[in-house]
């Protein structure tokens, strides 16, 4: 079970630089469930596009073609 409301990166960053990490996750809810208490992203702009599973799955193996990412790089620009 995870709770939206906390934002874990894993182990520290050790990078000599001071570096920062991306974190990128994705959660899914049946769209018959009514709110859950949690928001639906840490983003309001990326919980608010209800991204389909088989979008996803989709931009992401068209990524590992090398075709690129549509889905993805449009999400990008929105956080910007």
């Amino acid at each position: 079970i995870f709770d939206s409301r906390l934002l874990h990166c894993g182990t520290a960053n050790r990078s000599n630089e001071g570096l920062s990490r991306a974190l990128f996750y994705f959660s899914f809810k049946n769209p018959e469930v009514g709110y859950t208490g949690n928001p639906a992203s840490i983003r309001l702009e990326l919980g608010k596009e209800n991204v389909p599973l088989g979008k996803l799955v989709s931009d992401l193996e068209s990524f590992e073609k090398g075709e690129g990412s549509p889905l993805i790089d449009e999400l990008g620009r929105k956080m910007r």
